[in-house]
């Protein structure tokens, strides 16, 4: 029996860090490949789900990061995925110009992962 998930608002930056959650990167099995299609007044892009085992991105997690964490998280629309009291799943957003919501960041820790906990906290943002 799999324990309910919980998605409720993050309170702080310090949840993340005590959580393991270090935005270094991600890895992945699939990419998405973008297709750019112009034509009399249109332009469309198609993005199609294909395979690359073994894609792994890595960047730096330095002061300014953690600072505009900290930034984002403090606007109230940034949410966790909690098993119980563990914090295993975020999705930090931010309201940018024209009222539009951006996704700055959604991660869900690897043992929890393939269980639509994703899922949960974006339609938790679309609310």
């Amino acid at each position: 029996m799999s324990t309910p998930m919980d998605i409720r608002p993050l309170a702080r930056d310090a949840d993340l860090a005590a959580s393991g959650f270090l935005f270094t990167g991600y890895e992945s099995e699939e990419v998405y490949a973008a297709a750019k299609q112009e034509t009399d007044g249109r332009t469309s892009i198609t993005l199609t789900l294909v395979a690359r085992p073994g894609f792994v991105k890595r960047w730096g997690d330095g002061t300014a990061d953690r600072q505009r964490r900290r930034e984002v998280i403090a606007q109230g629309l940034s949410f966790g995925a909690y098993a119980g009291d563990e914090l295993v799943g975020v999705a930090l957003m931010e309201r940018r110009w024209n009222d539009t919501l951006h996704v700055e960041d959604i991660e869900v820790m690897p043992a929890h992962r393939g269980r639509g906990i994703g899922r949960l906290l974006l339609d938790k943002a679309v609310e």
